[in-house]
């Protein structure tokens, strides 16, 4: 009885546990992307979920509301054309990203 509860603790901590997208993003001559708009929509209905902005190193992170729901990200800064992520669940590492210039 003892090794399923252990089990439960495990298995639960892990599904509560904080879940989060992250990145950093760089322009195309690869300098970094300072206060880029970061934003996370509910995949089923695109309502916006959470919002963050890119430091000045580029680095932005999220939380998300909930590990089981499916979201996308959609990036965007003035100058920059507007950048949108594939669907994705739980933890989520866009790593170095280069964003490519929009022409007006």
């Amino acid at each position: 009885m003892k090794n399923y509860f252990t089990l439960f603790l495990f298995v639960y901590s892990f599904i509560v546990s904080a879940q989060e997208v992250k990145g950093k993003l760089f322009d195309a001559n690869n300098k970094p992307v300072a206060f880029a708009n970061v934003l996370l929509f509910d995949e089923k209905d695109s309502t916006l979920k959470a919002t963050a902005l890119s430091d000045t190193a580029g680095y932005f992170s999220l939380n998300l509301p909930n590990s089981i729901d499916w979201y996308y990200v959609s990036i965007q800064y003035f100058g920059i054309k507007p950048y949108k992520t594939k669907s994705f669940s739980g933890n989520y590492d866009l790593g170095n990203l280069n964003l490519n210039s929009s022409s007006f």
